[in-house]
């Protein structure tokens, strides 16, 4: 953290600090000799070289003075304290999370398969059940990124990485089905076609990869096919997620490239044949009116990180892993 104190407020603080020697002092010899405590505290002072110290004893208000600058300096302390809690521990609370602390699958490497298909299962049931307006269609083989491990567990060594990849997959599957919900003026369908993770990143390029190291980000791409409504809440949800996520690269392409030319617009009004006229200029607007509207299919790549807190803290977790 950036220090923001003058230096006169550095003075103020090393001043202070010393101040606590001195009320140390106080407190040892007794009011009644503080004059002659006064005095010792001075020389010793001296002989440490510490000049400022005797600064504080001459002033004024004593050791009344002392003991408030002590608890303006306490004061300081907790409201560091504050920052620190506010900014960080949501940060260390997040890293236990994901990693699944206090699960048992999180680093038995049985467990783990277990729950990997367990909550492949799951979200393919979901799937299913939900009206076509609110489905996320989800790939062929779908595992959370995690193909490789379709027929065979992971090592103990490896199970800890691969509990938080599949608890961060899991969130980005969550997220997703939680943005179709969101109001589009003609609904389009909602495909998942393919997540990967560091793992299947790893498998593709063996020479790529390296020991697990939980202060790097995990990234993980998912490429989509859905409406512009569905995208951006899908993008604000990942943005306001109690798990810090972030979206690193965001690739859009859209399937309607151009409006139709006006010189189509005009043939379908203006064709020998009226009937055929009129049905031209129908479906003419129709395509108009689908891109105006937008019903547009957009093809997305979206990848998106997460880095974990090097060494949270080890409390237990007070919001539920999903």
């Amino acid at each position: 953290m950036k220090s923001s104190l003058t230096p006169q407020q550095l003075q103020w603080l090393g001043l202070s600090a010393l101040g606590i020697l001195v009320a140390g002092a106080i407190n040892w010899f007794g009011l009644s000799t503080l004059g002659e405590a006064q005095n010792e505290a001075l020389a010793f002072a001296d002989r440490l070289g510490k000049p400022g110290l005797g600064a504080i004893l001459q002033r004024p208000e004593g050791a009344s003075g002392v003991r408030r600058e002590v608890e303006q300096l306490k004061q300081m302390i907790r409201e560091i304290e504050s920052v620190r809690a506010e900014r960080i521990a949501p940060w260390e609370q997040a890293t236990l999370t994901m990693s699944g602390d206090g699960k048992d699958w999180s680093t038995d490497p049985g467990k783990w398969k277990d729950e990997l298909i367990a909550r492949q299962n799951r979200y393919l049931k979901r799937s299913a059940e939900e009206p076509e307006n609110r489905r996320v269609i989800l790939a062929n083989e779908f595992y959370l990124g995690l193909e490789a491990y379709r027929q065979k567990s992971p090592s103990p060594q490896e199970t800890p990485e691969l509990a938080m990849q599949l608890m961060i997959a899991s969130r980005l599957v969550e997220i997703l089905m939680e943005s179709r919900k969101a109001r589009e003026n003609y609904p389009t369908l909602c495909r998942l076609k393919s997540l990967s993770g560091p793992s299947a990143r790893a498998e593709k390029n063996p020479e790529s990869s390296t020991e697990p190291n939980r202060s790097l980000p995990l990234v993980f791409d998912l490429e989509l096919e859905v409406s512009p409504e569905v995208l951006v809440e899908f993008v604000r949800n990942i943005s306001q997620n109690s798990v810090p996520l972030l979206v690193r690269s965001l690739e859009v392409r859209n399937e309607q490239q151009t409006f139709p030319t006006r010189s189509e617009i005009r043939k379908g009004l203006e064709g020998e044949d009226r009937a055929e006229a009129i049905r031209q200029n129908e479906t003419l607007k129709k395509r108009l009116l689908l891109v105006l509207a937008g019903k547009e299919k957009l093809e997305v790549k979206i990848s998106v990180e997460f880095v974990p807190w090097k060494n949270p803290v080890t409390i237990s977790p007070t919001t539920p892993a999903t």
